[in-house]
């Protein structure tokens, strides 16, 4: 059938709306609102889980059973900017979880910081979350080479989630940060 009175189909939008204009046109169709709502509960996916099982004999680190680290690399875009790519495997969502990143001097001391909340992050079907963060040095913080500590805290309860198995990386000696892995030593 051609239906020469209607407007050409412009955009997909608008190639919706001219379609449920003539479908109103029906007794029986209805328009139902739908909307989906974050299911923290996602159930983890099997292949998922065995690829992540793979990666990690290779690098990683497992916190509290739910959130591996599979991959974190370093490079800078400009002297003062620092890049951070970062692969996550989730087991399933938890809510109000961060990771915290800390850089530190050859003392040990915390000199800056690039930490984020990992509630913004939506992984893939499999459970897999590709991180891209920047961090920019602080002005005042002197040239050298700094380690990079990385964890994942749980604010509500007031804790880094527990480390349980660690591969390709350090664990941090036994004190505060006992549940965080030490990773990269980044010149600035």
């Amino acid at each position: 059938m051609d239906d020469r009175n209607t407007k050409p189909m412009s955009d997909s939008l608008a190639s919706l709306n001219q379609v449920c204009e003539l479908l109103a046109a029906d007794a029986d169709f209805r328009i139902a609102r739908v909307s989906q709502a974050p299911d923290l509960r996602r159930k983890q996916s099997y292949l998922g889980w065995m690829i992540k099982e793979i990666r990690l004999l290779r690098f990683g680190a497992v916190f509290s059973e739910t959130f591996t680290l599979l991959c974190f690399r370093l490079h800078q875009r400009e002297p003062r900017n620092i890049v951070m790519d970062l692969q996550w495997h989730l087991a399933k969502a938890r809510a109000g979880t961060a990771v915290f990143i800390h850089f530190l001097d050859r003392e040990g001391k915390l000199c800056f910081q690039g930490d984020y909340s990992l509630d913004t992050e939506a992984p893939d079907a499999l459970g897999f979350v590709y991180s891209r963060r920047v961090v920019v040095v602080p002005r005042e913080v002197g040239r050298g080479a700094y380690r990079v500590r990385l964890g994942v805290w749980s604010p509500s309860e007031s804790r880094h989630l527990p480390l349980s198995r660690v591969h390709g990386c350090h664990r941090e000696p036994p004190g505060e940060y006992h549940n965080a892995v030490l990773l990269n030593v980044l010149t600035v």
